[in-house]
Parts: C-alpha cells; sequence; structure tokens
C-alpha cells in the first residue's frame, strides 16, 4: 500500500472512530501526537467531538496539497505543532461552522508562514479567538471603508454583506445599546491592535515674536466633550487577520502606509 492511501485509510478510520468512542485514533496526524484524544478525554465533551474531527480532517486536507518542503518543516518546527494544538482547542469551542472554518483558514495560513517568527504567526489565531463573531463581522465593516483611503474599492461579497447586515432598530433605547455595543466592540478592536484613531486636524496659523506668520501647524481638533475627533480606522494587523481567516483574497496596495498596530 501507497504511504498516501495508508494515510488516507488512517485518516478515514480515525475520524470514524473518533465520532463513535471519542478518543483514541487522534494519532493520525504524527506531529499531535496523544494531544487530541487528551482534550477530548478531560475536556471536551461528546457533541464536540465532532468540531474536532471535522477541523483535523479539513486542515489535513489543506497540509497534503502543500508543497514537500512545507510538510517537512511541518513535522519539525515546534511552533508549527503548537499553533496546530492551539487550532484543536479553539476548534473544540467553535461553536459555528463558518467559525471552524475560520480556525482551520487561519491555522493553515500560520503554517505556510514558514519565514515568520513563530510568536506572529500563532498571535494571528490568538487574536481571532478573542473575538466574537459580531466583532469579527464590525472588523470586515471597518476594512469596507478604511480601503477606500488605501487602495481601490473591495469587490462586493454577497455572503459577507448578508451577515453583516444591521436588523432594523425599532425604538430609542435599542439604538443607544447598538450604539454602546458597536463602541465597546470597536474599543477591544482598538485595544487589541486591530483598529487605530486617526485624529481629525487642522491647520493653525502660527507667528513669531514679532509678529510674522511661518507655516502652519496641524493641531488636532477636539468636541465640546473634550474627547478628540476622528475616526477609527483598521490597522496592518486587522487586514493580516482578515486575510488569514479568508475574509480577505490579498492586502490592498498602499496598506504600507497604515500603521501596523
Amino acid at each position: 500500500m501507497s504511504e498516501t492511501n495508508e494515510r488516507l485509510n488512517i485518516s478515514n478510520n480515525w475520524i470514524d472512530y473518533t465520532v463513535a468512542a471519542g478518543r483514541g485514533g487522534a494519532g493520525f496526524v504524527p506531529v499531535l501526537g496523544g494531544v487530541i484524544g487528551e482534550i477530548i478525554t478531560q475536556l471536551v465533551p461528546n457533541q464536540r467531538v465532532d468540531r474536532l474531527a471535522k477541523y483535523l480532517g479539513m486542515l489535513d486536507n489543506r497540509v497534503e496539497v502543500m508543497e514537500h518542503h512545507i510538510k517537512e518543516f511541518i513535522k519539525n518546527d515546534p511552533e508549527s505543532i503548537a499553533l496546530i494544538e492551539d487550532g484543536a482547542y479553539a476548534a473544540a469551542r467553535a461553536t459555528s461552522p463558518d467559525r471552524l472554518e475560520k480556525i482551520v483558514a487561519c491555522v493553515e495560513s500560520g503554517l505556510k508562514g514558514m519565514s515568520e517568527e513563530g510568536y506572529w504567526r500563532r498571535r494571528l489565531l490568538s487574536i481571532y479567538c478573542e473575538l466574537s463573531d459580531e466583532e469579527t463581522a464590525l472588523l470586515y465593516k471597518f476594512y469596507q471603508s478604511s480601503v477606500i483611503q488605501i487602495g481601490p474599492k473591495p469587490p462586493s461579497d454577497n455572503q459577507n454583506k448578508d451577515n453583516n447586515k444591521p436588523k432594523a432598530i425599532k425604538n430609542a433605547k435599542e439604538r443607544l445599546e447598538l450604539s454602546q455595543s458597536i463602541e465597546a466592540s470597536s474599543a477591544k478592536l482598538e485595544r487589541v491592535g486591530l483598529l487605530f484613531f486617526a485624529n481629525q486636524l487642522q491647520k493653525t496659523e502660527r507667528f513669531t515674536s514679532d509678529h510674522t506668520k511661518v507655516s502652519p501647524q496641524l493641531l488636532p481638533i477636539f468636541e465640546s466633550s473634550g474627547r478628540p475627533k476622528g475616526k477609527r480606522r483598521i490597522t496592518y494587523l486587522g487586514l493580516r487577520l482578515l486575510l488569514s481567516i479568508g475574509m480577505i483574497s490579498d492586502i490592498p496596495i498602499g496598506a504600507e502606509r497604515i500603521p501596523v498596530s
């Protein structure tokens, strides 16, 4: 039997066995050893076993089509192994097929980034796991508004459009709650480095002590409440996250001009 056929048979047997028995065959992925079995036994309820099976099956399919030197690197790189383990824990907590798909895409992206430091590759998955689906959708909205400033307008995405479509607001209380929720989520995205606040500036005339006019100075504008005026915009880290989870296909031209985080 060829190595490929044997591998596929083991994979299929593992999925069947794991769904039925809850553990044991997780070692079919050599780099994981007994990690998945330990998770299933100690931490994961039986109803979540299928998520792990789907995660490993989807990831296995994506890794298999990678170039040989990348697969060899993954098997011997501790950070790649740790990234796969991180993805397994995240998959066990995934609450929707869409979120599971994004976790797999993020792990795949990290496994392909051999030239990057392991911390950076695992950081994207870690940040994504901190976000709710609503916060991820909000980040995508900031991408849509920010990309106009840094490159061509993105093509229409009907799926994301439907997912991000706001619900009808019935009364003032709901509008206030929605506004506060968006502000809290935006502040969180800024805190983790996915957004930055761009101050609104105005030119202010300047004069020397002898009243000679000099070049104007750009100063921030403040609201009556004392808060600076401006808009939040997506950072390069925010773009990298959306790219890693498959919500955008590439980084817009000109993105190097925006902050990293």
